[in-house]
């Protein structure tokens, strides 16, 4: 490879010549991530959006979000929120809402993956959280960071005549 240098010698500028052997990195990936596609970023933070203090009945239909915030990337280079099927559950992932803002130099993406579920049979229920790989573009280290997985139950239904008593019980 052949690299051309500005240089000034004694007041004159000339361009001096360097010729180097081609250069090559080799970089081994932890096993567990050997083979996944990663976000290069200088910081990701993430949060979850699920209200656990509530009582999840049949029939009710929720909302799940999570929340990314990324420096150093652009929305796009985050892949789908895959929500698998579980049973008892009818799932259906929502587009996410995206935005992008920048301030002297740095990118920041900000990213609202969302999920819409009906909640179907009774039981216990977990979903499992986003997950991205990610290259810390500072320290050069590739780590996995995903959100809080949610768990929570899901009851009958209570009949109209029990909401009756409750409010005559009000009154």
């Amino acid at each position: 490879m052949e690299l051309k240098v500005p240089v000034m010698e004694q007041g004159v500028r000339r361009d001096l010549i360097a010729l180097t052997e081609p250069l090559s990195i080799e970089v081994t990936l932890p096993a567990e991530l050997s083979g996944v596609s990663y976000v290069p970023a200088s910081s990701i933070r993430m949060k979850s959006k699920w209200n656990s203090e509530i009582a999840y009945v049949l029939g009710q239909i929720v909302e799940q979000e999570v929340l990314v915030e990324a420096e150093g990337v652009l929305p796009v280079a985050f892949p789908d929120w895959g929500v698998p099927s579980i049973d008892g559950l009818k799932s259906q992932v929502l587009p996410s809402i995206s935005d992008l803002s920048a301030s002297r130099g740095a990118v920041t993406a900000t990213l609202n993956f969302r999920a819409r579920h009906r909640l179907e049979q009774t039981g216990t229920y977990a979903l499992s959280p986003y997950q991205i790989n990610w290259w810390d573009t500072e320290r050069h280290v590739l780590t996995r960071i995903e959100s809080e997985s949610v768990q929570f139950d899901v009851l009958e239904a209570e009949s109209e005549s029990d909401n009756l008593r409750r409010w005559f019980e009000l009154i």
